[in-house]
């Protein structure tokens, strides 16, 4: 048995976690847009390489930032059409491909470093320099600061490596003002060891990106205190008999699973139903980012069975069966297994058939 749903439930919460995140992206890319053309202009005006350089590397956080833009925007649309899942894993592919871009931008900062290292070039007003590179290092770390917080927030992994991107920014940033005062003083090797250093930090950033966003992509799944939890709301069920396995993984910014159960195979169909949904509930308010979770509910077979067998006197297997219908009557509970009689037990509790509720309610309460 499975307990169905048309669409995942997404929380009211996430989503309008989800329209911040986007108003946040967008305003990053207003700043990034703003930042290159300084760059840019520091660049032009004082010839160092390592200026210009960072105001492409900017230029690229733009175009990898409207693209979180629209992922998030795109994964925020319901299933429809021949997406029944919905487009959450579009946020996850984005995050693959800047991780991807990471990694190419750090191979070209680590190749023109090499070149630095063992060639000069003229520059100039490196006042212009000094004062676009504090800039820079500011904007980029309050960036990183707001995009990182806000990533978090929502269980982003494409807004996580843009942070990560701004961070990695920053540092490219200080290594800029460390080869302006380098090339104010001459000294002409600084621009490409720092270039180095730098470069071989945005590299193990990048892998490190790119490897997650592809696990996640695979349904890789890394933390078992949330299956922890969502075990242990389950086993507290009275109906639930074996928490058999759960299955976890991302998509985009949330996390789907299911749940595969044993429950008591005498339980009514309405009680198990209202402990279904009760259940959904429940780990939904206590799972944070969770979009949703599918039971599987499998009834096993009953090695042993309790029967009730109204008698009109306790004597055991000879007690005669209860035929009149005003009369009381007592209960045998005999239990059967495997073919044989395992156990009879005699019951003092008297009971009329007039009193059916009594008697329902009682028989469910010995699990009959």
């Amino acid at each position: 048995m499975k307990d169905k749903k048309t669409k995942p439930k997404l929380k009211g919460k996430h989503i309008r976690k989800l329209h911040q995140a986007t108003k946040v992206v967008r305003n990053s890319v207003l700043l990034l847009i703003t930042l290159t053309i300084l760059k840019g202009f520091g660049g032009y005006i004082t010839n160092i390489i390592a200026l210009t350089g960072d105001a492409v590397g900017s230029f690229s956080d733009i175009i990898a930032n409207s693209a979180i833009f629209i992922g998030l925007y795109v994964s925020q649309q319901k299933a429809s059409g021949h997406f029944k899942y919905g487009l959450h894993r579009i946020e996850t592919l984005i995050s693959f491909c800047i991780s991807l871009l990471i990694l190419y931008l750090g191979y070209h900062i680590f190749s023109d470093s090499i070149v630095r290292l063992f060639s000069t070039a003229p520059t100039a007003s490196h006042g212009i320099g000094v004062l676009t590179a504090v800039i820079s290092i500011g904007v980029s770390l309050f960036a990183y600061y707001y995009q990182r917080k806000t990533a978090e927030g929502i269980n982003s992994q494409a807004l996580l490596a843009s942070a990560y991107d701004k961070r990695n920014d920053a540092l490219v940033s200080l290594g800029v003002l460390f080869s302006v005062f380098a090339e104010k003083l001459n000294i002409s090797y600084v621009d490409g060891v720092v270039g180095l250093a730098i470069a071989v930090m945005i590299l193990w950033s990048g892998l490190k990106n790119t490897q997650e966003s592809l696990f996640y992509l695979l349904d890789y799944w890394d933390n078992p205190e949330i299956t922890k939890k969502i075990r242990a709301i389950l086993s507290k069920s009275t109906i639930i008999t074996k928490v058999k396995n759960i299955r976890l993984r991302h998509a985009g910014t949330y996390i789907f699973g299911e749940a595969f159960l044993e429950v008591n195979p005498f339980t009514e169909s309405k009680d198990l139903r209202d402990e279904i949904h009760r259940l959904n509930k429940k780990v939904e308010s206590s799972v944070e980012h969770l979009g949703d979770l599918v039971l599987y509910i499998d009834p096993p077979k009953p090695t042993q069975v309790m029967v009730a067998l109204p008698v009109c006197q306790l004597d055991g297997l000879n007690s005669r069966i209860a035929e009149e219908p005003h009369a009381p009557f007592h209960l045998i509970f005999v239990k059967l297994g495997g073919g044989k009689v395992r156990s009879v037990t005699p019951d003092e509790k008297s009971f009329t058939f007039q009193k059916a509720t009594e008697l329902a309610l009682y028989l469910k309460e010995k699990k009959v």
